[in-house]
């Protein structure tokens, strides 16, 4: 579907009245760039929602796009209040300021100052706090953009505005989910060992090195016969020098793509609580599958795996 930018004027001119009060409908350049930039990004949130958006055959005139679109900006934002007054209750920082920061004190700030009718856009924040899926936010929406492209379809790019904030908060949820099936003293034990200083210069996402040494704990108890749906309550991510020999053992022949294929559904084990979590927490498969591997073949992996020499039970 295209739409051309002249046909938006009479929508921009209309915001340009609400922007200014009533008192003007003149407005400064940057001013109108940016109720543009709203009202195309009312638009795409109307094209691009498979749940409420336009149905298959129809070509709606531009207002009925921007005011369906916009409908669903307000909609999306009471929805993403709801997802984060629910984590509220359950959240724990671990001691970790940078969490602590963008989720305690940055969100708050979000609601209180976004502005979905004139600045859908922009999300304010810079989430300085990283999801374990680096693709979590990235638009893939281009193929359904309303708006004609002079060099073909635009590349994946981050999700702004509230579509931001929406998908941002959905995956803080899940992972909030999957770290709080441990002790926050484990957790905070592992951390340590990752970062000595983790609670005021750790700045990549906790849940990485809890699931890394979670998958690898249930890979080194299935490779001593155990299996997965017998380790459900395999609650302490922290592997030993022992279960590393196991894993040394396993892989010692692997390649990357063959531990990769391992670690799948031993994350899909781990994560198994949470519904419909798998996918999100399985992109960070190729990546562990890496870190084992370089382990290995390095002689460190009880460094990149985070081991001490306490005995534990796979039970």
């Amino acid at each position: 579907m295209e739409y051309h930018i002249e046909r938006l004027l009479p929508i921009v001119a209309e915001l340009s009245v609400r922007y200014t009060s009533g008192e003007s409908c003149s407005v400064s350049y940057e001013a109108a760039q940016a109720l543009m930039e709203a009202v195309i990004y009312c638009i795409r949130e109307c094209v691009t929602d498979t749940e409420h958006g336009i149905s298959a055959g129809r070509m709606p005139h531009e207002r009925e796009l921007y005011d369906r679109g916009a409908h669903l900006v307000i909609q999306k934002t009471l929805q993403a209040k709801e997802i984060y007054e629910s984590i509220l209750p359950c959240f724990h920082d671990y001691d970790c300021a940078n969490y602590r920061d963008t989720i305690l004190k940055g969100m708050p700030e979000f609601f209180v100052r976004y502005d979905p009718v004139f600045f859908p856009g922009n999300h304010l924040l810079t989430l300085d706090y990283p999801l374990l899926n680096k693709t979590a936010c990235l638009d893939g929406s281009a193929c359904q953009d309303p708006l004609p492209q002079q060099n073909g379809p635009r590349p994946l790019s981050p999700l702004r505005g509230i579509d931001l904030i929406f998908k941002y908060l959905k995956s803080i949820a899940m992972e909030v989910h999957f770290l709080n099936r441990f002790h926050p003293d484990t957790i905070c034990r592992l951390m340590e060992r990752v970062s000595p200083d983790y609670r005021e210069l750790y700045l990549d996402n906790l849940c990485e090195p809890v699931l890394l040494c979670t998958v690898s704990r249930l890979l080194a108890a299935e490779a001593a016969g155990s299996d997965f749906s017998a380790l459900r309550a395999l609650d302490i991510p922290l592997l030993t020098v022992e279960e590393c020999n196991l894993l040394r053992t396993r892989f010692l022949s692997s390649c990357v793509e063959e531990i990769c294929t391992c670690i799948k559904p031993a994350i899909r084990a781990a994560v198994s609580r949470i519904p419909g979590a798998g996918p999100y927490f399985e992109q960070a498969a190729s990546d562990y599958a890496v870190r084992i591997r370089f382990g290995i073949d390095s002689d460190c992996l009880e460094t990149v795996l985070y081991a001490s020499n306490q005995t534990q039970s796979f039970s």
